[in-house]
């Protein structure tokens, strides 16, 4: 994929786009992650649907935005791309950290979302105990730990059975997100330290909404994503029983056929 870049607010976001359609559809990557995680995936969504794919704020290509880190400026960003790339309308999907910014984004402009789709995501705020595993990572960047850092998360988003089975493509993960600068790595988690809680936001969504939840994770428990699904009752759920919180990576075939039949009902 020929990586782009673009000046969003004075400042570099990297993206690639593929495929063509009447649907577009935007990916949205999660923590210590970028755009090329999705490469992938996107081929076998391209022959379909097109696919935009950025760098999130102070991931990838993309700078670190200035002000007070906050996943509704990183919303505010990536509405910005997608007005210079004149694209007015589009399915928002989005991984972990991206699935919070696009929640934001259906906070801020949800006329504009065709459809809305949550992989291993929440719309939950950060409980205390996860706010404080979010400081101790502030803290590992600020002690230049990030070796550390990166080396407990990574592995750990893939069900136990894969750390071992797909080793090249966590090494390949590990090595991108040991190149994401520090105040990136902060930004990020500061931001998801701070956001709001946004269950009345997905509630209150009019389009359709796709849930996609791993057996293995080890981030959403089972308990957790069922509450998620209560809380819009006509939203599709699919569940990977190989995955772990990276399915479109651990089952990816399976995840883009769902996404795909999603997609097709989706009228534009």
């Amino acid at each position: 994929m020929e990586k782009k870049q673009m000046i969003v607010s004075g400042h570099r976001i990297g993206y690639f786009q593929a495929g063509r359609g009447e649907k577009n559809v935007l990916l949205l990557h999660g923590y210590l992650e970028s755009s090329e995680i999705w490469e992938g995936f996107c081929g076998a969504l391209s022959g379909e649907v097109r696919v935009i794919v950025p760098d999130l704020p102070g991931h990838g290509d993309s700078e670190v935005p200035g002000g007070k880190p906050s996943i509704d400026r990183m919303s505010e960003m990536v509405f910005e791309l997608m007005d210079k790339l004149g694209i007015q309308r589009f399915t928002a999907a989005g991984h972990s950290m991206g699935g919070y910014v696009a929640l934001a984004m259906a906070g801020q402009q949800a006329s504009r979302l065709e459809g809305f789709c949550l992989f291993h995501s929440t719309p939950f705020a950060d409980t205390g105990e996860k706010k404080q595993n979010r400081e101790r990572g502030i803290e590992l960047i600020r002690q230049g730990k990030k070796n550390r850092l990166v080396g407990q998360h990574v592995p750990g988003t893939f069900a136990l059975h894969h750390e071992q089975t797909m080793q090249k493509t966590i090494e390949a993960i590990r090595e991108r997100a040991l190149k994401i600068p520090d105040q990136g790595v902060i930004y990020a988690l500061e931001a998801m330290k701070n956001r709001p809680d946004r269950t009345r936001t997905l509630k209150e969504l009019k389009i359709p909404v796709l849930l996609v939840h791993g057996k293995h994770d080890r981030f959403i428990s089972l308990e957790v994503f069922k509450k998620i699904h209560a809380l819009v009752p006509g939203s599709v759920a699919v569940f990977l029983g190989n995955s772990g919180h990276m399915g479109f990576l651990e089952e990816p075939q399976e995840a883009a056929q769902h996404l795909l039949r999603f997609l097709r009902q989706i009228e534009v």
